[in-house]
């Protein structure tokens, strides 16, 4: 299907992204730099159950992550265990709901809001919408962030980058001036390094590949070849998991590798092991903060997707099972 003026629903699927690349990136560092209004440290408890799916697992992982590291204690838990009741809680718990536009299945979680201590959204959704409104006059709190759209695409671009910055600024995590000038630094890197990589290379299988404490920057970054490429969700290992199986199966296959991990000699171990002609190791990793190299991570599999699109263009607007998944997409409406 074109537009009126004849340009393909493909290109304008790659411009689209490529726009919303840029945004990401913006958007990422505004909401970094804002005061949220509502912070982990005003919590009347220091233990969370965290959710979230979609564009928005990512981030909830993420704020698990953040939430250990300052001490408190945090557990995920998937939407499907609302499905059928609330879960069960220790008493001392806060549950804080991931979820940009208030998805049917985060609105279960919602709905077992008053089995906890206390409740948090973190979303783009205006509380003027009257589901929110009814969650903030039941006594929840809401974090918002941008976009307050971002439909057109089954890809989410911008609405992730947001979310994981505001988890970040919900537990306290600032960006120096610093750290600013690395993001930029490691986004223009990895936009470098993503272009390249030829489309050959681009069409291959994935792989993350993260090392020591930094397993949480790949969770959630496999999502974005699902639903902008429409290939398998990418796995993500561990630099020495790999010699424990993966590497053995993939190796007479052609593979991408995508390194997520700080720079490490495991790294170059890894490295000694593939076999160039069919393995592509592209490192992006980074030796920042763990909130930041997560943020780092985001920009970077955003401009390795956008690169993939380029080489091999996809109309995003619609695709084979587009409306086939209310059974499960709409539980919670």
């Amino acid at each position: 299907m074109s537009d009126p003026v004849g340009v393909s629903a493909e290109a304008q699927s790659l411009a689209d992204v490529a726009r919303r690349v840029d945004e990401a990136f913006a958007v990422m560092i505004s909401v970094a730099e804002s005061a949220p209004p509502v912070t982990a440290s005003e919590a009347a408890c220091d233990a969370f159950v965290v959710t979230g799916v979609g564009g928005s697992f990512g981030p909830a992982k993420h704020l698990v992550a953040l939430l250990e590291e300052s001490g408190r204690r945090a557990r995920y838990l998937p939407l499907s265990a609302f499905a059928q009741g609330a879960p069960a809680t220790r008493g001392d718990e806060a549950l804080c709901v991931v979820s940009q536009g208030l998805s049917p299945n985060a609105r279960l979680a919602l709905g077992h809001a008053d089995a906890f201590r206390e409740a948090y959204l973190v979303t783009a959704t205006s509380e003027e919408d009257p589901r929110v409104s009814a969650f903030v006059g039941a006594g929840g709190r809401v974090l918002r962030h941008p976009p307050t759209e971002e439909r057109g695409t089954l890809l989410r671009v911008v609405g992730p980058a947001a979310a994981l910055a505001a988890v970040g600024a919900f537990v306290g995590e600032r960006l120096e001036a610093s750290e600013r000038s690395a993001l930029e630094a490691a986004r223009r890197a990895a936009r470098a390094k993503a272009r390249a990589l030829t489309a050959k290379e681009l069409a291959r299988p994935c792989v993350l590949v993260t090392s020591g404490e930094r397993r949480a920057v790949a969770e959630g970054l496999g999502l974005k070849w699902v639903e902008g490429l429409g290939r398998p969700m990418p796995p993500t290992w561990d630099v020495l998991e790999l010699s424990h199986g993966p590497f053995h199966a993939f190796y007479g296959e052609e593979m991408l590798l995508v390194g997520l991990g700080p720079p490490s000699p495991l790294d170059d171990a890894l490295e000694q092991m593939l076999v160039p002609e069919r393995h592509t190791f592209v490192r992006l990793g980074s030796d920042l903060s763990r909130h930041a190299s997560r943020l780092a991570a985001e920009l970077a599999a955003n401009e390795l997707v956008l690169a993939s699109l380029r080489a091999s263009p996809r109309d995003l607007t619609a695709w084979p099972s587009m409306g086939k998944d209310d059974p499960l997409y709409g539980l919670g409406r």
